[in-house]
């Protein structure tokens, strides 16, 4: 490259930075001070019906309806550009120390400790434990959702009035209070909105896509893997040892088999969220799978009439949900395929439904959600990507042939992968949602009408059934499908509870319209039917291996 080209190439991108004017690297919600306070947690409001207007901004939520008090439990905790979190508290103190420090001290408990507060609060009141608790209080279900947010949001009020923050509360406003969930006692929800620079330049459309790609990748570090692991403990209690009083299956946590958790995390905020949980959930899979075999098999050698064939133990999230990923493909492919080697499934005490089958074997614990519409993850990433894969070495893989019997995926190179997200590869997908011409599926009484999801917003109705290769509405009963080989028996090479599911734009329009109802509504449809949450007669997810396989 010449001089002059170099010149170019390193101006031109400063130049429009300046022009547009930077966002700078700063937290918003941190508490100590250097800096304006903004609440880095608030509490439901009581009453429910108190008057907005004589409450604080940041008490009430923006709704369809209009402006409500909050009620549920909300925490911020903010990462930097190099992927540290901006509070971090007196690394020698404990957690129960903060209480005794005076109240002009510099030192605060951190954005962490606050939530993890947070979280012990939520869970004493859903299981009748607070100071305030009302006679006859009956425990409910805790559900903490976590949430990761994409490029060009933040943690600012402006993002709080008009960007992800506010849809996020919205979305938990309508959650803490919705009939659909058809239960008799609504959950004590927490929401807790995990944020970093999203945004480097006001306005931006494109230009910053390899900067802040880069420092999505740094977000998703050893910090967020602490921020994520101790959210889960703190809600679902840590994992106990497979125990040969429980024929080497896992017991739950005392006191936690009604609290759940999920995180759901979008655009670049997905890929800091896939590099921060993946690597840590499949250590923690791989060690209780291990523990549980060396279990089994001491068992089997001494009950030869009594023999362990598979075990179980509660897995630490209930659903990872990663929306409109702008993150290559590798990290997905890779578990998915750790997870066919080492056949884990999703489980209960209580048998699933057998409508299950039809949409597959599997009942999700994470799940990546494309729209076709997504004109960021479609056009943008795989030139991005390209442009920045110069330096890099692929690979094609083996022979198709013996991909194919080995139950490989092996269609595209490497630099195929590299430069799409997992949902973008059709082949990669375990679902599809597909638009109903006619409503009549949908309309019924059935609080549970899998696989048809009924999106009151727009009156429209979807399907949801498992990929093959046959582009047509699969959901109706007659439809015969055509399988390809390397899909497999049930019509997907992906048949693992990592679920890849790709919904057309009436569904979702676009790379940023992910709080519509239909997503909501996908999810729900999706939860209940799995009984992801309100499982208490089922009991909790669980994960469960098959022992004494031939490795």
């Amino acid at each position: 490259m010449s001089a002059r080209r170099l010149i170019i190439a390193f101006l031109v991108p400063g130049a429009l930075l300046l022009m547009c004017g930077c966002v700078s690297n700063r937290s918003y919600r941190r508490r100590d001070l250097y800096t304006k306070q903004l609440p880095a947690m608030v509490d439901p409001v009581s009453p429910p019906d108190a008057d907005c207007s004589k409450l604080s901004a940041y008490d009430c939520v923006y709704t369809p309806k209009g402006i409500e008090p909050q009620s549920f439990y909300l925490a911020h905790i903010e990462f930097d550009d190099m992927g540290e979190m901006w509070s971090i508290g007196d690394l020698r103190g404990t957690r129960d120390n903060f209480q005794a420090r005076p109240t002009n001290s510099p030192i605060h408990p951190s954005q962490l400790d606050n939530a993890l507060a947070v979280v012990r609060k939520a869970q004493a009141q859903a299981n009748c434990e607070l100071g305030n608790s009302p006679t006859g209080c009956e425990k409910r279900e805790l559900i903490v959702i976590t949430f990761v947010h994409g490029w060009h949001n933040n943690a600012s009020p402006y993002d709080e009035e008009h960007q992800n923050l506010r849809s996020f509360k919205t979305l938990m406003q309508g959650l803490s209070s919705r009939k659909a969930l058809d239960i008799a006692k609504p959950p004590v929800l927490v929401g807790i909105f995990l944020s970093w620079r999203g945004q480097a330049v006001a306005g931006d459309l494109a230009l910053t896509y390899w900067n802040r790609r880069d420092a999505a990748t740094r977000v998703g570090g050893p910090s967020m893997t602490e921020v994520v692991t101790r959210l889960m403990f703190e809600t679902k209690g840590v994992p106990l040892a497979p125990s040969p009083e429980d024929r080497c299956n896992t017991p739950v946590v005392k006191g936690k088999a009604l609290s759940h958790f999920a995180i759901i995390a979008h655009s670049f905020g997905a890929r800091a969220l896939e590099h921060a949980l993946t690597q840590p959930m499949l250590s923690l899979i791989l060690e209780r799978q291990a523990q549980a075999q060396e279990c089994a098999d001491d068992w089997n050698s001494t009950h030869a009439r009594d023999q362990i064939t598979d075990v179980s133990f509660p897995v630490p999230a209930d659903l990872i949900v990663f929306l409109n990923a702008a993150n290559d493909a590798f990290e997905a492919k890779e578990t998915i395929e750790a997870f066919k080697r080492v056949q884990v499934k999703v489980s209960r005490k209580q048998p699933f439904s057998a409508r299950i089958e039809r949409n597959g074997p599997q009942a999700p614990i994470m799940i990546s959600i494309t729209s076709d519409g997504d004109w960021a993850t479609e056009k943008i990433m795989p030139i991005a990507q390209f442009v920045s894969s110069s330096a890099l070495s692929f690979r094609h893989y083996d022979d198709k042939n013996t991909c194919d019997q080995e139950g490989q995926l092996c269609k595209y190179g490497q630099s195929y992968y590299y430069r799409h997200s997992e949902a973008s590869i059709k082949e990669m997908r375990s679902h599809e949602v597909i638009l109903e011409t006619s409503d009549a599926s949908c309309r019924n009484d059935k609080p549970d009408n899998w696989p048809y999801i009924w999106v009151e917003s727009t009156q429209q109705c979807f399907c949801i059934d498992r990929n093959t290769d046959r582009q047509q509405d699969k959901c109706r009963e007659d439809t015969v499908v055509d399988q390809k080989k390397h899909f497999g028996a049930d019509g997907a090479w992906n048949d693992t509870p990592f679920y890849v599911i790709g919904v057309p734009k009436s569904l979702i329009h676009d790379h940023n319209d992910i709080f519509r109802d239909g997503t909501s509504e996908m999810l729900i449809a999706i939860s209940t039917h799995y009984e992801t949450f309100f499982n208490a007669e089922h009991g909790p997810t669980m994960l469960s291996f098959p022992v004494n396989r031939k490795q």
